[in-house]
């Protein structure tokens, strides 16, 4: 059994004091320790809808994956910069 959670900085678990790399203390974390699952979480702060949708698109999931998704805010929006500062 595995999990994979995906979304922006409610499910990352920012300013929950353990989100290096992510949280251990979110819903899907504690879902994943509760049925005795592998976790890993795609979720990064300020991810618009788009961003998620790569994060889960671009993933190769393992067998007996389940994906908990957030979605966040409509009106938030990525910007992909192709050039370097």
């Amino acid at each position: 059994k595995h999990i994979v959670s995906a979304g922006c900085s409610f499910i990352h678990g920012s300013e929950l004091g353990d989100e290096v790399p992510f949280s251990q203390s979110t819903y899907p974390a504690v879902v994943a320790k509760s049925i005795d699952a592998s976790y890993d979480c795609l979720a990064y702060p300020s991810a618009s809808n788009q961003g998620i949708a790569k994060k889960i698109l671009q993933h190769n999931p393992a067998h007996h994956t389940m994906y908990i998704v957030q979605w966040t805010y409509p009106s938030r929006f990525g910007v992909n910069l192709n050039f370097e500062i």
